[in-house]
């Protein structure tokens, strides 16, 4: 969800933000410019819910109880 999120809007601003410049027009030089951009804000949004998720799943039990309580939790050790 997150990825979709910041991919549509992100690729969409940043065409529009290219096409605005006197420098690009509407060819596969501004669509290639566009997905580059997309593609680094879509990694800085999921990458931090990609690692809750991560260590989530790879959680270990120690002494009867899980290595964290939540998503939050693990975000920050």
């Amino acid at each position: 969800m997150v990825v979709n999120a910041a991919q549509l809007a992100s690729y969409s601003q940043a065409k529009q933000m290219l096409l605005s410049t006197a420098y690009f027009n509407d060819n596969i030089l501004c669509h290639f410019v566009a997905s580059m951009i997309s593609g680094l804000i879509t990694t800085a949004a999921s990458m931090p819910v990609d690692i809750a998720k991560t260590r989530i799943q790879n959680m270990r039990i120690i002494d009867g109880k899980p290595e964290y309580k939540g998503s939050l939790v693990s975000t920050m050790i």
